[in-house]
């Protein structure tokens, strides 16, 4: 007989291919691939945590929500720039963080950003005190007193800086 003239390929019948698998499965050389079975369940498991890390993680940076129906303000922090050493910053920044958190507990706190180097008008003119703007926070409060109210109680103003308030025109 010719071998070129056999079939390429002979799949073995079903009942010895299955005693050749529990055979080997019995001598601990092929062992069970759960993780084949599992796979789907353990790819919808990541998705879902994946799902849930990253609602969590949204929800941790998100902005705080703006008061509904309350004029909002901005305060220029102006001037108060100098500050001692590292421990003194930590001190500071972390009075405006307590001032902050405090506005936001209440639902007035709406953002703010100390500002960085340098300060550049466009286009280029002489502006005074531009170069003394430290940073800002946006609120919101039930008036304009209100909001100076507020402005009073900021640490820049405690440290000798000015607070400038500005009312938000609604767009």
């Amino acid at each position: 007989m010719n071998p070129d003239r056999l079939p390429q390929e002979i799949a073995p019948p079903e009942a010895l291919e299955a005693r050749t698998v529990a055979a080997l499965r019995r001598e601990g050389l092929l062992r069970q691939a759960w993780f084949r079975r599992a796979r789907p369940w353990l790819a919808a498991a990541a998705a879902v945590l994946l799902f849930t890390s990253g609602v969590a993680a949204g929800r941790a940076f998100d902005a705080p929500p703006v008061a509904e129906g309350k004029p909002r303000f901005l305060l220029l922090l102006h001037g108060a720039s100098t500050v001692g050493g590292p421990e003194e910053e930590a001190r500071v920044v972390a009075s405006y963080r307590a001032w902050a958190a405090g506005l936001r507990a209440d639902g007035r706190f709406v953002a703010g950003e100390r500002l960085g180097e340098p300060n550049v008008v466009v286009p280029a003119a002489s502006v005074a005190g531009v170069d003394q703007i430290q940073g800002y926070f946006v609120i919101s409060a039930e008036h304009l007193e209100d909001a100076i109210a507020i402005a009073r109680t900021c640490p820049h103003a405690a440290r000798g800086g000015h607070v400038i308030v500005r009312p938000i025109d609604p767009v």
